[in-house]
């Protein structure tokens, strides 16, 4: 046993590897060399070994033969510090940290020699405590040594140092709410939100993993942060994981953001970096099982993943999101051409246009029809062989108010109209319908019939549409569009145009007596009012004149032929009798003469008739 008077006070947050240490230095040997002279085993003492404790504390004169310090208590992989779990990454036992205000106090306020007077203070061995909370300054390293014979013996690495340690600067900060945070939990503080059921250990893990990767990017090393970059990392890392999942999520975004920006090859891993390799690779421990599910839960509703992935060793049940590079993965179709088609269907926009295949991100919903009408869709051409038409037919039928093509041709980079199968399928349905007596009378192709009736096919196909034919026929040796046979005769009245209610040119010639010779030079002189108008059966354009203008005409004028059969004069003879009397003509077209009607009225002999 030892003498009381060598042996120091015992403190209440003290380690058991310290108060051994100073007790040694007390008598001048090692902390390994003391325990071997009394029995003891050192590392049971860094570890927490209650019987060794109690050993220690029985050969020191301890107060009721127990150890009253703060011991870390070893558990294989893992340390219990007043009933919080820490792991060998929580701890920092190779480097020495100490606060030298603390020693410094320590040589002036304690009793006995002076340099067994400092002790190590069990915060000090918590690698997230990196201030000291009395005198609001970094905690410093006040040795590296990791020789084995010298690992925990704290007066054996302080002693020698002491004077230098006090000639260090200070660098004055407060301890972050993270600092606080963790002594808190030591102290038996109860946590609440988030991070209640959390282990302490993971906690720590999660703020220095989160907080880094927010300051340092993705790709960051652990082993190139400075002290003061892992103080600033555990303080931004803890801000974030203490909101909880609003608070986590809102992190994982502005990581997928940078990873938007960046042409760094797709993936959860890829995206988290350091974060997602933490909790697939570096560790399975459950503890961190509720950061887990949340990352998966947001990577479902904002990632690009679905069944044949897996997320922290767990298959993805069911895809939430495409991109254009997993949507064309599952269609076969080339990703180029999927996402001109994308565009121009408006299912991305023109923001996207700088990202790659994989940052294109659409509801899976969405894009899973949008993918089926890429499979059924057909160019003009294809269209048209499908309905069973030929060109010109084809594009007369497809581009007409009929059809409205699921993409319009032209824009970004598509060169025609894209059609969907089923747009064509609904038109056949309705097209394709026998009824009526196909014996009633003559049935004649679609074509054909349009010849007949001097129509459009466009119009018989619209006839069609609406159901306005009494008898439709199919030939079952032609296919689709080119077997529907139609009754002319139907057809003549449904397709007659608005009669233009004037006279044709012929009719006007018989009605004035004129040959077509002379009623153009007529027409073309401007003495009779025409028009242009189409024809209501032939479609054809053709001159007409209205009635009216044609009696005005009759009222007005007359040939000098009829008005001298009338008289009973030859016209040779009726010329010189009006030259006579001073009557000019009218006009003369060609060898036809014409006078006005007014002029030869009460003439001796005659009647204008």
């Amino acid at each position: 046993m030892i003498h009381p008077d060598l042996v120091p006070s015992c403190h209440q947050d003290e380690t058991p590897a310290s108060f051994c240490s100073r007790t040694a230095l007390a008598v001048g040997r090692s902390a390994r060399d003391l325990c071997l002279d009394l029995g003891l085993r050192f590392q049971g003492l860094v570890d927490g070994d209650p019987v060794e404790l109690d050993s220690l504390a029985r050969l020191t004169h301890l107060p009721q033969g127990r150890f009253n310090g703060l011991p870390i208590v070893g558990h294989g992989h893992r340390f219990e510090l007043a009933g919080q779990l820490l792991t060998r990454e929580t701890l920092s036992r190779k480097a020495l940290r100490v606060c030298p205000d603390c020693l410094a106090a320590d040589v002036e306020s304690g009793g006995g020699r002076a340099d067994v007077r400092p002790y190590g203070r069990t915060l000090w061995l918590i690698d997230p405590i990196r201030t000291c909370f009395r005198h609001v300054r970094e905690l410093v390293v006040a040795s590296d040594d990791g020789r084995p014979n010298s690992l925990h013996d704290f007066a054996g690495l302080v002693a020698p140092s002491l004077a230098s340690l006090s000639a260090v600067p200070k660098n004055v900060r407060k301890p972050t709410r993270f600092e606080h945070y963790v002594a808190d939990r030591i102290a038996g503080g109860a946590p609440d939100g988030w991070l209640a059921p959390l282990p302490l250990y993971a906690v720590c893990r999660m703020a220095e993993v989160v907080g880094a990767t927010e300051l340092f990017g993705r790709r960051y090393r652990t082993d190139e942060l400075t002290e003061t970059q892992k103080y600033m990392a555990d303080s931004v890392g803890y801000d974030i994981v203490k909101g909880g999942e609003q608070s986590i999520r809102s992190f994982l975004e502005r990581l997928q953001n940078r990873f938007v920006a960046s042409k760094t090859t797709w993936g959860p891993r890829a995206t988290f970096g350091r974060l997602y390799e933490l909790l697939a690779y570096e560790c399975e421990d459950a503890a961190y099982d509720p950061l887990r599910d949340l990352m998966i839960r947001h990577v479902l509703e904002t990632m690009p993943v679905g069944p044949g992935d897996d997320l922290f060793g767990r298959p993805v049940p069911e895809r939430r999101l495409h991109s254009i590079h997993s949507a064309a993965l599952q269609s076969g179709a080339h990703p180029k051409r999927l996402r001109k088609l994308a565009k121009a269907a408006g299912i991305i926009g023109k923001e996207t246009d700088a990202l790659s295949d994989d940052r294109v991100l659409v509801a899976a919903e969405r894009m899973d029809v949008f993918l089926g009408h890429v499979a059924g869709s057909m160019s003009l051409k294809a269209a048209g062989r499908y309905l069973g038409v030929e060109r010109p037919v084809d594009m007369l039928l497809l581009k007409s108010d009929l059809f409205e093509p699921w993409i319009e041709g032209g824009a970004d980079g598509l060169g025609d109209h894209a059609y969907r199968r089923a747009d064509l399928d609904r038109f056949l349905a309705t097209v394709l319908i026998r009824k009526g007596d196909p014996d009633a009378g003559d049935l004649r192709p679609v074509g054909e019939a349009a010849k007949r009736a001097n129509c459009s096919i466009l119009e018989i196909f619209r006839l069609l549409v609406a159901g306005r034919l009494e008898t439709v026929d199919l030939d079952p040796s032609a296919r689709r569009c080119a077997a529907i046979l139609v009754r002319v005769e139907e057809i003549l009245p449904l397709v007659r145009q608005p009669d233009h209610g004037g006279m044709s040119l012929r009719d006007a010639e018989r009605r004035l007596q004129l040959s077509n010779r002379r009623m153009k030079e007529l027409l073309d002189a401007g003495h009779l009012h025409f028009r242009h108008a189409r024809n209501p059966v032939n479609r054809c354009e053709q001159t007409v004149i209205d009635e009216a203008d044609v009696a005005a005409f009759e009222n007005r004028y007359v040939q000098l032929f009829h008005f001298a059969r009338g008289a009973g004069v030859p016209p040779r003879r009726m010329r010189t009798i009006l030259s006579g009397n001073k009557i000019e003509p009218a006009f003369v077209i060609g060898p036809t003469i014409f006078y006005e009607k007014s002029r030869l009225t009460n003439l001796p002999g005659t009647s204008p008739g």
